[in-house]
């Protein structure tokens, strides 16, 4: 997270970060507090995660999503 601050304030423009499973390793006042801060940042995010309870019970369940299954990625509903 400092990276991508120090990279906003240096560059002009937020970055992409990448969070991959983050949210299960939060517990969720953390979670809430991570993606309030990225939200602040204005950064794209994209998001994995095994657990789709984790990402509806966040401020990102009404975010475009996609899945895969078997090798297909498919967008969700």
């Amino acid at each position: 997270l400092a990276e991508a601050t120090m990279m906003a304030a240096e560059q002009g423009d937020a970055p992409v970060v990448l969070l991959d499973d983050v949210l299960s390793e939060l517990d969720p006042r953390n979670r809430m507090r991570l993606l309030g801060y990225l939200g602040e940042l204005g950064a794209q995010i994209l998001v994995t995660a095994a657990d789709p309870a984790l990402i509806d019970a966040t401020m990102l369940a009404g975010l475009p999503r996609v899945s895969t299954h078997r090798g297909e990625i498919r967008t969700a509903d």
